[in-house]
């Protein structure tokens, strides 16, 4: 059921970052590898970028556990990079966004006969708003550093997040 949920996520988001409006002739889709909120964890991303805006769509791997395994984890996110710092003749260095994606993860175990029958390990969906620093520019390749805060509801409790992300877009 979730590869089901996660691919149908994947074609909806790859439609939404193609079709997706931009402001700028010189929109491009760039591909990118990190860890936070909008990289579905640890893990890789494709974004739509033009001079102001960032649409991008992330998969990765939201929690390991030796006991549970791995949860994995999807994110959608958009950023505008000429809300603040923005100074003419530079980059847009400085993105505001929102997130859809994973915030936390939970596990569930049965006991049954002196052993864990069943285990299971998911990914606590949740939105949050962000901010990162892109070195050379929203639509430029390299590293980007940020933080966000994040809330979502899981089975068994309500979450909230604050993490730091850093990436490298190519």
């Amino acid at each position: 059921m979730f590869m089901k949920l996660l691919g149908i996520l994947a074609v909806a988001g790859m439609a939404v970052l193609v079709s997706a409006p931009v402001s700028a002739e010189n929109a491009q889709v760039r591909a990118a590898l990190g860890g936070g909120n909008e990289y579905g964890g640890l893990g890789v991303q494709l974004a739509r970028t033009s001079d102001y805006d960032r649409w991008s769509l992330g998969l990765g791997l939201a929690g390991y556990s030796d006991f549970y395994g791995a949860a994995y984890g999807a994110a959608f996110s958009y950023q505008r990079a000429d809300l603040i710092g923005v100074r003419g003749g530079e980059p847009n260095r400085h993105a505001l966004g929102v997130f859809i994606g994973p915030v936390g993860t939970e596990g569930e175990a049965e006991f049954r006969n002196g052993f864990y029958e069943t285990r299971d390990y998911k990914a606590v969906w949740g939105a949050g708003v962000n901010y990162h620093y892109y070195r050379r520019g929203i639509n430029a390749p390299g590293w980007s550093v940020g933080f966000g805060v994040g809330h979502g509801s899981g089975r068994h409790r309500d979450m909230t997040n604050v993490n730091i992300a850093v990436g490298y877009q190519f």
